[in-house]
């Protein structure tokens, strides 16, 4: 097991509060009728991104303090009218009494996602020798690398939140996306995000016909040389434990930092 050194901790965590504000800013550049809204809320913050979004999300709250009950009625007040809909992230880093507050509102644990980092200093993964070809992406190919995405994440279902998602990536300040092609085709899409000297690798995602052609480990690739390039000294990313991404990321060189818990509330549950 690697040690997390504590003040690659804090700069995650700093790293993740940016991500909020960024992509609170970029929605309401592309489309201000969505009424996207960021509320401080003791240590953390909540973020309304429209009903569906994975990031209409409270994040970073009781980090390092004690969690207050009128933390949570503030959260309630803030996403009142706008949807019912959100969820909580919980880390090692939160007070423990915020589960169990939380939990007696009606919310459940339904995800847990490593977040893992690594150094940018030495060698970085080389391209895998297939015939993947990773590109950044223009203005030429935007569509084309937001069709793949979310297709690619929610298949036929795509949430009205996420009909924006080339455009928003464009918009937000240090966003790039990424689109790998096999056979000249597109095939697959990541991003990422330059917060200073820390890169954060957004989700990437196969579309189901190039899976296990080794799209992941060349945008992955592409990806750290890209950020080394931009003056990053830090790469940090997310997976779902013990999954195909996970061990992707390990072989590049990345080590779990912390797991942190993803929290939601059946549609029919009540505040008690």
């Amino acid at each position: 097991m690697t040690l997390v050194p504590p003040t690659t901790v804090e700069r995650i965590l700093a790293a993740s509060a940016e991500i909020y504000r960024a992509t609170a800013l970029a929605i309401e550049r592309v489309d201000p009728t969505l009424a996207p809204a960021l509320a401080p809320i003791g240590t953390g913050a909540a973020l309304y991104c429209g009903d569906g979004s994975p990031l209409t999300q409270v994040g970073r709250l009781a980090v390092g303090a004690k969690a207050h009950e009128k933390e949570l009625d503030t959260v309630e007040e803030f996403y009142s009218g706008r949807t019912s809909r959100w969820e909580y992230v919980v880390t090692p880093f939160s007070d423990p009494d915020l589960v169990a507050m939380v939990v007696r509102r009606g919310w459940t644990a339904v995800q847990y996602e490593n977040v893992l980092f690594r150094s940018l200093g030495g060698a970085l993964p080389a391209p895998p020798a297939t015939d993947v070809e990773v590109s950044v992406v223009g203005l030429h190919d935007r569509d084309t690398w937001a069709e793949v995405s979310t297709t690619a994440f929610f298949g036929d279902d795509v949430p009205a939140a996420m009909a924006n998602l080339g455009p928003v990536i464009s918009a937000t300040e240090g966003a790039v996306g990424f689109l790998a092609r096999i056979d000249g085709l597109p095939a697959a899409a990541a991003t990422l995000l330059v917060l200073g000297d820390i890169v954060y690798l957004g989700g990437a995602a196969t579309l189901p016909a190039f899976r296990n052609r080794g799209a992941q480990s060349a945008l992955l690739a592409a990806r750290l040389a890209y950020a080394r390039s931009r003056g990053c000294d830090l790469a940090v990313c997310e997976s779902v434990p013990e999954s195909q991404s996970q061990r992707n990321q390990e072989r590049a060189g990345f080590h779990v930092a912390f797991t942190k818990m993803v929290m939601t509330r059946p549609a029919d549950a009540r505040t008690k």
